[in-house]
């Protein structure tokens, strides 16, 4: 093979035989398989939160499944464990965990089974204290039913009633997720908020504006791309409200064609044969400095992207506060309320980990 690279004395057989020291060097296939091991849970996190259909209780299911897998997986190196999860905590205390958590909870094909029943602010009252708060944020001029809404929380929890397995439809929403075009637990949700005032139509309409959630920019930016195929040189006199409608109108009835079965979706292979020949049609260079995989620059990096992420100062927070509350007092607009449990819930603390490693491991 190296014969064929060319004579002895020529780069191309020098290259050959570097590249064939590098294949015979067992350290070189360790680093490349604990690196493999430290960056495939972000790669399969990321193919998940990317997804256009992906809700809140994603989102929260795969953090928690990173935080478990960087700290149980014995493969990956300490450092990189103690930094991918010191990453992760950071994230998710800035952010308003309310809607993660009642989103999650409100999927029916999860309940409560999932969060850690040693927390008292996870457990059934818990958790209708957090859909409360949902609530009136979300609604503020509607007046809340405390003693029925309570009660639906209480069905909902135990199964029982219209929100037994049976009427959330939890086997057929199962099934959907392993297929595209099946039902979808926003439809689920959509069934039970119709009907007269109650606790449970208060329940539900919660619930479906919850899971309505995509905490992504994936539709958006298909929104916009589908807008410049309609708006084109050919049709440039079309409104700005009139080409949105026309592309809501075009995916609204694309998406109903998919459920119903008239159009096939795109399949998994076709999606990699694309990418794989817009990639072998790009016209690579030849880099002749090209670095060895090295394990430690990689693990430097991370830690390096962990000591960046640091809050706002101070006192720039305090500035950025002030000039809100200025913007919002010439307004004459209320400001918006994010409502925070009083005990910080950590990742550590929000799912029952115990149950997982009986069962098997994120990756």
């Amino acid at each position: 093979m190296l014969d064929s690279a060319g004579p002895r004395s020529s780069n191309g057989y020098k290259a050959g035989r570097e590249v064939f020291d590098i294949i015979k060097d067992a350290a070189f296939w360790n680093s490349l398989s604990v690196l493999k091991v430290s960056l495939e849970p972000l790669a399969i996190a990321a193919n998940i939160t990317q997804d256009a259909h992906t809700r809140l209780d994603d989102v929260l299911v795969t953090m928690c499944s990173l935080y478990y897998t960087y700290s149980s997986h014995p493969s990956i190196p300490e450092s990189v464990r103690l930094a991918a999860g010191g990453s992760l905590e950071k994230r998710w205390g800035k952010v308003d965990s309310d809607p993660f958590i009642g989103t999650t909870y409100l999927n029916p094909c999860y309940r409560h089974d999932l969060f850690n029943p040693n927390e008292p602010g996870l457990r059934t009252l818990g958790l209708y204290s957090i859909l409360k708060r949902l609530f009136i944020r979300f609604f503020p001029d509607e007046e809340l039913l405390n003693g029925e809404f309570l009660e639906a929380n209480q069905m909902y929890a135990e199964g029982r009633g219209c929100f037994s397995d049976e009427s959330m439809l939890v086997d057929e929403l199962k099934e959907s997720s392993r297929r595209p075009g099946g039902i979808t637990l926003l439809q689920v949700w959509s069934n039970h908020a119709t009907g007269p005032k109650s606790g449970v139509q208060q329940y539900a309409k919660l619930a479906h504006r919850l899971v309505s959630i995509t905490p992504t920019s994936v539709p958006c930016e298909r929104l916009f791309s589908n807008m410049g195929l309609t708006h084109t040189k050919l049709r440039n006199r079309l409104s700005t409200t009139g080409t949105r409608k026309i592309t809501q109108l075009k995916m609204d009835l694309r998406s109903r064609h998919i459920r119903d079965g008239l159009v096939a979706p795109r399949s998994p292979w076709r999606q990699v044969h694309t990418s794989r020949t817009t990639k072998s049609s790009v016209e690579l260079e030849d880099d002749a400095e090209s670095e060895e995989i090295d394990t430690s620059a990689v693990i430097d990096a991370m830690l390096e992207d962990l000591n960046a992420d640091e809050d706002i100062p101070a006192e720039l927070e305090c500035e950025a506060q002030a000039s809100a509350s200025d913007h919002y007092n010439s307004s004459h607009t209320p400001p918006r309320i994010i409502f925070r449990w009083t005990r910080e819930l950590t990742l550590a603390r929000i799912f029952d980990y115990c149950r997982r490693k009986k069962t098997t491991s994120l990756t």
